[in-house]
């Protein structure tokens, strides 16, 4: 069940992430943006 939600935030991410490379014309800004949402996710997923 927490999959499916985590698939929904993954979506969206990339969706947004897409649009902003759209807006702005950088792979770098959706490499960056990617890279920076793992570490997040990990971070929730590890109740400390």
């Amino acid at each position: 069940m927490r999959t499916n939600d985590e698939s929904s935030l993954y979506v969206t991410m990339i969706i947004s992430v897409a649009v902003h490379r759209d807006s702005s014309g950088s792979d770098k800004t959706c490499l960056v943006c990617i890279a920076r949402r793992p570490p997040l996710n990990e971070l929730k997923d590890k109740p400390a």
